[in-house]
């Protein structure tokens, strides 16, 4: 077995001085690249119920896709932001209030993009965010290789909601030519070949996923965190974790697992995968929400980034499994003043 590489041999890459198109903004370290849509992305930004904007995405510094991204369709954003609030789902994408714009901040370690709305005409909205930070890989606390993904409400009113989030996240490796790409949760000894949903409240729940551009011999291999951190903030455990086709379950709004559970992935060439976090607060997908108190902010966190070490070798995933998620870490509430 030989350990990943990074980059494929021969291939020309994007250099860190690619121009992005108007209305896109990036963060990045000498490893990985944020890339985030202000709503404005010309030719034709349009209102914001056209162009929503109010997403990213993930790539090699290098240029190479880690979730989907195409510079010749740069306003649509593929992996979604779908929050339960009171019952009702929310899109991040669609056309709310801006409470803040899509904001970058620093380079390197620790360099974010963050942006969040609030409901157009709901007197003491909760609000609601994303924010996407560069951090050293979760399993060597090295490399500035990898990127937290925090979805979070905070709650300005005087009363308690009930909050959740669906993370949809549209996985492709390099580029769309492997917009199908294999996904794994046992570091590549297995490939998952059909719609999968895993919930809390029956098994524990994967701490890796693994997602690559072929089998055998992968040459860019990518590796979700989806609860702890060896060395720094843990990831929120989610109640459940689907591994499906993407177009099913891509639509703005779309708050349902996959109607299509263990359908076959297309062998065809057709393929196109994701990955979907569920936080519930139930150990199960779709159902339930967290009781949000006033004046608290709930934040639900996940990795994701460049894998470090040899693929299709014995995995590592984290020891401790807790059957019945709950707010610590699942949904962790901290005051609205620490939204980290």
């Amino acid at each position: 077995m030989r350990p990943f590489a990074w980059f494929l041999s021969g291939l020309v890459l994007l250099t860190l001085s690619d121009p992005l198109a108007a209305g896109l903004v990036s963060v990045q370290s000498a490893a990985i690249k944020v890339i985030a849509d202000t709503d404005a992305v010309a030719p034709s930004p349009g209102p914001p119920s056209t162009h929503p904007g109010f997403w990213g995405t993930i790539m090699t510094a290098g240029g190479l896709n880690l979730l989907y991204f195409n510079p010749s369709t740069p306003t649509f954003g593929t992996s979604r932001f779908v929050f339960d609030l009171d019952g009702s789902p929310v899109d991040m994408q669609a056309d709310n209030t801006v409470v803040q714009a899509v904001t970058t901040s620093g380079s390197g370690l620790g360099a974010t993009v963050s942006f969040s709305r609030e409901l157009t005409g709901v007197p003491n909205s909760p609000v609601f965010g994303a924010t996407y930070t560069i951090v050293n890989n979760p399993h060597t606390g090295t490399g500035a290789d990898t990127v937290m993904i925090q979805g979070w409400v905070r709650n300005p009113s005087a009363f308690t909601h009930q909050v959740g989030l669906r993370m949809l996240l549209d996985d492709e490796i390099i580029n769309s030519a492997y917009d199908g790409a294999p996904l794994s949760t046992d570091g590549g000894l297995s490939v998952i070949t059909q719609n999968t949903l895993d919930e809390a409240a029956s098994g524990p729940i994967p701490s890796d996923w693994w997602c690559y551009d072929q089998v055998p011999n992968p040459t860019l291999v990518a590796r979700g965190v989806t609860w702890g951190n060896q060395y720094d903030s843990p990831a929120t455990q989610p109640d459940a974790v689907e591994f499906c086709q993407w177009q099913p379950v891509a639509n703005s709004g779309y708050y349902s697992v996959s109607p299509s559970p263990g359908q076959p992935f297309p062998t065809d060439g057709t393929s196109d995968t994701a990955v979907v976090l569920w936080f519930t607060g139930t150990g199960y997908a779709q159902d339930g929400a967290i009781p949000l108190p006033p004046g608290q902010t709930v934040v639900f966190t996940t990795f994701y980034g460049l894998n470090q070490g040899p693929l299709q070798a014995s995995p590592t995933p984290y020891r401790s499994y807790t059957p019945t998620p709950t707010l610590t870490p699942t949904g962790t509430i901290s005051p609205t003043s620490s939204i980290t």
